[in-house]
């Protein structure tokens, strides 16, 4: 198996062979303490349940691995205010890793930087103060391409899309279930001093399966997940709806 594959056992074979070639675990903000040393960056779009699984995946592999889950306050997807969604990423803080902002500059009409930044100051206060930690990273989310000429620098937050890890580190993503090179040999090749390593969690899973097939696991899933929270809201609802109804 291996990072093509998008597998948990492909995925866990890809963290074996970073340690092999010598490379530390590291994070935005202790990467300069290590010769070699390798960020592990998740962009948690559509499933925090999935960024658990991965959390939990990587610290039984590991407690010296520390990732970092970029979450979206404007997801269509997940409320981060619920108790669920709080509850799964206190259980990510919970194993060691931490937890970025994920900004969608999309949201808003952003004239200019200062309006952007402070932006992101207020998404980066509202997650913090709801799991009362301190938001240390931003990542944006489908950035346009003037986000990323801008190159921007925040006050207490490191930038994930800063010229300085993507220049000077070995970038590597996975989006759209494609990496657009083949990550193990770059991995293995010595040529790169700096690793930075895009996932997305909702990708992964026990077995190999197409994007297609992850997409409708996930879209059809919905409506089995959104009758257990009418269950939970809705006295009897067997009575109007049966879980059957549903497919």
């Amino acid at each position: 198996m291996s990072l093509s594959d998008f597998t948990y056992s492909g995925y866990l074979n890809a963290l074996e062979l970073i340690e092999k070639n010598g490379y530390s675990f590291a994070n935005y903000h202790n990467y300069a303490d290590y010769s070699l040393p390798c960020i592990m960056r998740h962009d948690v779009d559509f499933d925090v349940k999935a960024a658990f699984r991965l959390a939990k995946l990587e610290s039984d592999f590991s407690k010296e691995l520390k990732s970092t889950f970029f979450i979206l306050l404007s997801s269509d997807f997940y409320n981060v205010f619920s108790r669920e969604t709080t509850t799964s990423l206190n259980r990510i803080l919970a194993l060691g890793h931490d937890i970025g902002l994920h900004f969608d500059e999309k949201k808003y009409n952003c004239k200019n930087s200062e309006t952007m930044m402070d932006t992101v100051y207020e998404e980066a206060y509202m997650l913090g103060k709801m799991l009362g930690v301190i938001i240390r990273a931003v990542s944006m989310h489908r950035p346009s391409k003037q986000t990323l000429e801008a190159d921007y620098s925040f006050e207490g937050m490191q930038n994930s899309y800063s010229q300085v890890f993507i220049r000077d580190f070995k970038y590597l993503s996975d989006s759209r279930m494609y990496w657009r090179e083949n990550a193990e040999h770059a991995i293995a090749s010595g040529r790169h001093a700096k690793l930075h390593i895009l996932t997305h969690p909702f990708w992964y899973s026990d077995e190999i399966e197409t994007t297609k097939e992850k997409l409708l696991r996930f879209i059809t899933g919905a409506n089995k997940e959104r009758y257990n929270y009418v269950t939970d809201n809705f006295s009897n609802l067997f009575d109007f709806v049966d879980g059957e109804d549903i497919g």
